[in-house]
């Protein structure tokens, strides 16, 4: 299972985020998306989510067209509509009921309350928990350690790795060491 990224060029408006961006990414391997803030990284996961369209350039997933519905994409800064339990969150992405239970075991969120009174880094293990309810063969994870505390951070890893043999993974940091301890292959943008 692969990805190909053919010259990807996006703009917005008159600047160019995106130029002529190449790589390929497999199943097996965790590709790390270097940059510094403003080099692109959010742009291209949100261009390989299907939110943005390129300018030009192909995306492939397997040698065919690409098709968004192949991405689990979660955003560096996760949104929660107000109202909604972790629980209802995850049963919203397709987590079946008895699911819900062994995929928060890793991390023992408060499902029950409100997804919005969380802090940041129970909003983004919540999110990461989403990704997985998922289950789709490509995974996004964009500056996913950003405000998780380090037993969080560390049991994100496990999973990751305990998920790299079945999907193509992308995480991106603006810190080196952030995916050097994780990343098979580092692009830098």
């Amino acid at each position: 299972m692969s990805i190909e990224l053919n010259d990807i060029v996006l703009a917005y408006g008159e600047k160019v985020v995106l130029k002529q961006v190449n790589a390929s990414m497999q199943k097996g391997q965790i590709t790390g998306i270097l940059g510094p803030n403003g080099a692109g990284k959010t742009t291209l996961f949100k261009t390989l989510a299907g939110i943005r369209k390129p300018s030009s350039g192909g995306l492939l997933f397997e040698g065919k067209t690409w098709s968004a519905e192949q991405v689990a994409y979660m955003p560096t800064e996760p949104f929660f509509y107000p109202y909604m339990t972790g629980r209802e969150y995850l049963l919203l992405l397709g987590a079946l009921p008895h699911m819900i239970e062994q995929l928060n075991a890793a991390f023992a969120l408060p499902l029950d309350q409100y997804a919005q009174s969380y802090s940041t880094g129970m909003r983004k293990k919540l999110a990461f928990l989403g990704v997985i309810a998922l289950d789709r063969p490509i995974l996004l994870l964009d500056e996913p350690f950003n405000g998780v505390d380090l037993e969080g951070n560390q049991m994100m890893l496990r999973l990751i790795q305990a998920m790299k043999a079945q999907k193509v993974i992308l995480i991106s940091s603006h810190l080196l060491e952030a995916l050097t301890q994780m990343a098979d292959v580092i692009y830098e943008l």
